[in-house]
């Protein structure tokens, strides 16, 4: 009896080990360096190194920019939400340009890829940016239907939330989806009917031209749930 009993301990205390060996090694996928170019809708694109030290913290350089700061926060499950504070080359202390504090959330897709999204605001104007990073050391980033479309809705929403410049958000989002790789999947979301069906809105003004659009952005995201 007790040499049973100490048996079925040792298997209870594996499985309790393995658990929290499985929830450690999760938590850990996201630290290491990532990098790639993102896009900024009204000002280009420009490249990041993220390196996470811990699923807490890590910091983020922007050399075209020449600026960067330190990142807290945390997440499960392969998506991750830190506060981003600029410690360098913050606005205002250059004579032009500069970057200011904001959010960034992250979508870990497989073990050397993330969907990057960051939003912020200043002098009440609300920025936002995203991209494909990879993590350093891996095969340069190839987008597939899920990183590809989930920022296809992103950026279109995204523009929907501003009072103006709709046009130039939707033009700025199909040119990334178009340069993103897709080949190979099924796009279970229907992204890409939402990207094809699009310029069909174009022959609408204001109010009709944001009708059009919200109503295939939310068919959209309604099929993703």
């Amino acid at each position: 009896m007790t040499f049973l009993l100490s048996r079925e301990f040792a298997k209870i205390l594996m499985t309790i080990t393995l658990c929290l060996w499985s929830s450690i090694s999760l938590a850990q996928d996201v630290v290491g360096t990532w990098t790639g170019t993102v896009d900024q809708p009204g000002s280009g694109s420009y490249g990041i190194v993220m390196t996470i030290a811990s699923p807490s913290g890590g910091t983020t350089e922007y050399s075209s920019l020449s600026c960067g700061g330190s990142l807290s926060g945390g997440g499960s499950g392969g998506v991750y939400n830190f506060r981003e504070t600029i410690t360098h080359g913050r606005v205002g202390q250059k004579a032009r340009g500069g970057c200011i504090d904001g959010n960034i959330k992250v979508v870990l897709s497989g073990s050397d890829r993330m969907f990057w999204e960051w939003t912020g605001s200043y002098q009440g104007k609300s920025y936002y940016a995203s991209g494909k990073l990879s993590r350093s050391g891996a095969s340069p980033s190839v987008g597939n239907c899920s990183v590809c479309g989930k920022a296809l809705v992103s950026d279109i929403g995204y523009g929907l939330g501003q009072s103006q410049g709709l046009r130039n958000y939707v033009l700025e989002a199909r040119q990334k989806f178009s340069n993103c790789s897709r080949s190979g999947c099924q796009d279970l979301c229907e992204t890409g009917m939402l990207y094809n069906n699009l310029p069909s809105c174009d022959g609408f003004n204001e109010p009709g031209y944001r009708a059009c659009v919200k109503s295939m952005w939310e068919g959209t995201t309604a099929r993703c749930r």
